[in-house]
């Protein structure tokens, strides 16, 4: 029983270990929230579900779903670009008043 949770807490650090130093960027956090806004915000405009813009934009929607509630850190410029298309404006339209 030991080893299992030993096993478990070193798989546990190795995940911590993967992530991004990028996210302990100073307001870096602020930046994700204010992208998920963004994203929401365009959603509900666009009148679609967060299932629809996933599928639009050729990317799960499950995905979507939590880089619209700022759990993803690391969102490609492509998926943003499929997200912007899926939404019916531009990449700059879409990342306004997101940055620092």
């Amino acid at each position: 029983m030991a080893k299992s949770r030993q096993r478990k807490a070193q798989a546990a650090r190795a995940k911590a270990s993967r992530k991004s130093p990028a996210r302990r960027a100073p307001g870096f956090s602020s930046v994700l929230e204010r992208l998920a806004d963004r994203l929401r915000e365009l959603r509900e405009e666009a009148g679609k579900t967060q299932e629809q813009v996933g599928w639009d934009a050729q990317i799960d929607p499950k995905r979507y779903a939590a880089i619209e509630n700022a759990r993803v850190a690391n969102v490609t410029l492509a998926t943003l670009t499929g997200i912007a298309k899926a939404l019916g404006v531009t990449l700059s339209e879409l990342l306004e008043g997101v940055g620092p």
